[in-house]
């Protein structure tokens, strides 16, 4: 049984877990990222317990933590409604193929329309096929006309 609950910044299991998920996730191919430092973690959590807009559903598979998905709500300007942008995704790797990805989806779905969200967005690696079948499982289309995410680095 998958068991979500979010992540409160306050609570030192909370952010561990979060943490511990998130490292992971960064050193994973899809991630293929460099690991944070200590002190990377400790500002990250501090900037998510004060951002306001942000929260991460945790997902407990056999009582242990086992996957994220960091959020951050926002507004549409066109729909004239809240959204929800999906901006990390993980399930660890021992779970994936357990319907524990879809059962996190169907949480911040479920999230999103009790926050009366008209849209809910993420970004994809356009090689990582396994998330993007989980994705359209649940009703993600690609946009049309096809967006492109630009990022410009300060």
């Amino acid at each position: 049984m998958v068991i979500f609950r979010l992540c409160d910044f306050n609570n030192k299991k909370d952010c561990n877990s979060y943490i511990k998920l998130l490292q992971e996730y960064i050193k994973d191919p899809m991630g293929d990222g460099t690991p944070l430092t200590t002190t990377q973690e400790e500002e990250l959590l501090k900037q998510l317990r004060t951002h306001g807009n942000s929260f991460v559903v945790l997902a407990a598979y056999n009582a242990k933590d086992v996957g994220f998905a960091t959020c951050f709500e926002g507004v549409s300007t066109f729909r004239v409604s809240p959204t929800i942008n999906i901006h990390d995704f993980y399930v660890n790797g021992s779970c994936r193929g357990q319907g524990v990805g879809q059962l996190l989806m169907d949480e911040i779905i479920r999230i999103s329309q009790e926050k009366g969200c008209k849209k809910v967005t993420l970004e994809v690696r356009e090689d990582n096929v396994v998330a993007q079948s989980v994705y359209h499982k649940k009703g993600f289309t690609e946009e049309s006309p096809k967006m492109h995410f630009w990022t410009k680095y300060n």
